[in-house]
């Protein structure tokens, strides 16, 4: 036989801190890990407004990788960091 030993009171003040947070919650999982992941599946697919995109893999940031102006514009940004 277990016995609960937490009072009632303790139980409803934590049920109540965590409805207080919960629309910050809420807040953060829509507005900032939502575009978050969405920028993330859209950085492996192709996708311009006529077609539908496809999934491309790696090959984005392969020809990012492999172009000058990438390097150039991380070290300009190094620089000034």
């Amino acid at each position: 036989m277990s016995i609960n030993t937490t009072p009632g009171y303790i139980r409803r003040l934590s049920i109540t801190g965590f409805l207080f947070f919960l629309p910050a919650l809420i807040y953060l999982i829509i507005f900032l890990a939502g575009p978050i992941v969405s920028a993330i599946v859209l950085s492996f697919t192709k996708y311009t407004l006529l077609s539908a995109p496809e999934l491309v893999g790696f090959k984005n940031y392969l020809r990012v990788l492999s172009m000058p102006s990438f390097w150039n514009s991380l070290g300009v940004t190094g620089l000034y960091v």
